[in-house]
């Protein structure tokens, strides 16, 4: 799935391979409560508790919010013609720029969408990438957000536009320099920005997809159009 949206949205990947990661074991990685499915309540519970916690300098200045959206099956679907395919998406978690989340609009204000697997493994992101153009096309002006597949331990998958038509894609294993990272990206954008860590190839930018995909034709814009 992967290949296709790349090939069909002609984007370059970039993976840099420089990433000098400090060892910061200083915050341990979430404990999965065992026979209790990853979208369990108690579990999902668990996961928002640990998020919580360790995002708590974005959370507690009341200018962000996290978003539990695990039964949200239609958050993001999307179809589109520069698509090769409808994409039918969840995710489990949205970091949100705001006070509160609209209760109408799910996608207002989002920075980041989370997926998490109590097992990461290849063939998850794909899916990590679809999430991100999903949320990318359906998120509202003023939105750029980054995708995040992750474990909560040692698996912290992050993808995002970093210019027209590249895909940029960093893994991290440590929690501590994920959640700088979170923090650095989320504020990019605000007058009290911190510096991205040292470990994060620079420059760092995010960009919509809006920004370089053509828009559809006007009859297949009204197709759709007729179909809502």
């Amino acid at each position: 799935m992967e290949q296709r949206i790349v090939k069909k949205m002609r984007l370059t990947e970039s993976v840099p391979t420089d990433i000098d990661e400090p060892e910061d074991t200083f915050i341990p990685g979430y404990m999965w409560i065992p026979e209790v499915p990853e979208n369990g309540q108690s579990q999902r519970t668990g996961y928002m508790v640990y998020l919580q916690q360790h995002l708590a300098t974005l959370l507690n200045g009341g200018n962000f919010v996290l978003a539990d959206i695990a039964n949200d099956n239609g958050v993001l679907t999307i179809e589109d013609p520069t698509l090769p395919f409808r994409k039918n998406g969840t995710a489990n978690v949205l970091l949100i720029k705001g006070r509160r989340m609209n209760p109408l609009i799910t996608l207002a204000g989002v920075c980041m969408v989370i997926k998490l697997k109590r097992k990461v493994e290849k063939a998850h992101v794909p899916q990590a990438v679809g999430q991100l153009v999903s949320c990318s096309m359906k998120a509202p002006l003023n939105c750029y957000p980054l995708s995040l597949l992750t474990d909560l331990n040692d698996h912290w998958h992050f993808s995002w536009f970093s210019d027209k038509h590249v895909l940029t894609q960093v893994t991290l294993q440590y929690p501590k320099n994920a959640f700088r990272f979170i923090e650095a990206a989320v504020l990019r954008r605000t007058e009290s920005a911190p510096l991205p860590p040292s470990f994060i190839p620079g420059p760092f930018k995010t960009i919509k997809v809006d920004d370089f995909l053509p828009q559809p034709d006007d009859d297949r814009a009204e197709e759709m159009m007729e179909r809502y």
